[in-house]
């Protein structure tokens, strides 16, 4: 294994322009695994714009792995709010990196002591006066669907972001000052909400902070259903919040063309739905024409063939299949290419299997398997299926 002190030598050698030189050097450098992005840190005055061109593939599809691998596990905290601000947290890691060294928590902590330095009581009218007039944070439109709008870490920096990012901020500051406020998943524009003086209040972070009674929100927004009157009163847990959050992600990717991100994005949106719902049907979302998929099963989850029986642990998965026409056309059930497929160790065998999704099903045995290649790509064994670690599937 490598050390630390050997990756300067290895950076420089990437400005080679021969692939048979820096081949080699980032396959080196690849081994360092997820902790690589956290290793460059104290080289960051040697890294050119060549060298971070070459290590960009690298670092993200580690962290790309580190955050499916972990994904999940914020709903396993204690509170709601602590649910909340750990997904942020993640959000921020896909888009900024592990190695940022502004971390929300911080940011979230300088923020709140802030408000105290300011006013001698805690408030929800004076908060919302802080952060929307005081600190001038305000809602984002010329740049609206900009991906990074749902990430806090970034709001706070640009002191712009969209409605739910800026009602979450809101939220979560409130909650260290001990104050409640929740969400209101309110359709086209996330609200939040919140008492004071015993009377209810919906809050409109986007337009700062400005504050609606009862009487009047109804008349504001034009909402006179009864469905509408059910959601401004329906609490809008984490993982409701989270759920939003993600589909306006996958429609900024979208809108940007960036269609990796929005794949992946969508992944997590249907993990999510997967473990709170435990309903097995895939996610599809349109914008403009543009069609996506989820991925219904994850790395690590145990699934059964419709077809032939077996069971096994998905490895690794691709968004449509990559096997060449002749493998295709020599399988026998021949299913729709253009769907998500994946790699799966078969159970009591020592052959993986290439598999649509539209062939598999979740095994709800809850029993591991046996397969000769476990220990390399898993860690462990849990109630949800195995857990991945961040060796790449290369076969």
């Amino acid at each position: 294994m490598l050390e630390t002190r050997e990756i300067p030598y290895l950076i420089r050698l990437l400005d080679d322009e021969s692939p048979e030189i820096r081949e080699p050097v980032l396959k080196e450098l690849d081994s360092f695994g997820d902790s690589l992005e956290g290793r460059l840190v104290e080289f960051e005055d040697i890294l050119d714009d060549t060298a971070r061109a070459h290590l960009a593939p690298i670092l993200e599809k580690h962290r790309r792995l580190r955050i499916k691998r972990n994904w999940l596990s914020w709903l396993d905290l204690n509170n709601d709010h602590e649910q909340l601000e750990a997904a942020y947290d993640v959000i921020a890691d896909f888009q900024f990196g592990s190695a940022s060294p502004v971390k929300l928590g911080a940011e979230l902590d300088r923020l709140t002591d802030e408000y105290t330095d300011c006013y001698a009581v805690k408030d929800v009218f004076k908060l919302a006066q802080f952060l929307f007039e005081k600190k001038n944070i305000q809602g984002t439109r010329s740049d609206y669907y900009n991906p990074k709008n749902s990430n806090l870490v970034y709001v706070l920096s640009e002191k712009r972001g969209i409605p739910i990012s800026l009602a979450s901020l809101y939220m979560l500051v409130g909650q260290r000052l001990g104050l409640n406020i929740e969400g209101c998943n309110f359709p086209g524009h996330f609200l939040a909400r919140t008492r004071s003086g015993g009377k209810l209040y919906w809050v409109d972070c986007f337009d700062r902070g400005l504050f609606f009674g009862e009487e009047d929100i109804f008349s504001m927004i034009h909402a006179s259903s009864l469905d509408h009157y059910r959601l401004l009163h329906q609490f809008a847990d984490a993982t409701v919040i989270i759920e939003r959050v993600l589909r306006n992600l996958i429609r900024a990717y979208q809108q940007t063309g960036d269609r990796d991100n929005a794949y992946f994005v969508l992944d997590l949106l249907q993990a999510l739905t997967n473990e709170t719902t435990g309903h097995g049907h895939t996610i599809e979302q349109t914008v403009d024409g543009w069609h996506l998929k989820a991925q219904l099963f994850t790395a690590g989850q145990l699934v059964k063939h419709k077809t032939y029986g077996y069971r096994g642990v998905v490895v690794d998965s691709d968004t449509s299949c990559e096997a060449d026409s002749l493998w295709f056309h020599s399988n026998q059930t021949q299913p729709n290419r253009d769907q998500p497929w994946y790699r799966v160790l078969v159970h009591n065998a020592a052959h993986t299997t290439y598999a649509a999704q539209s062939n598999l099903e979740c095994d709800d045995s809850a029993q591991p398997i046996e397969h000769p290649l476990l220990h390399i790509f898993f860690s462990g064994f849990n109630t949800r299926g195995y857990t991945r670690n961040d060796v790449p599937w290369a076969g």
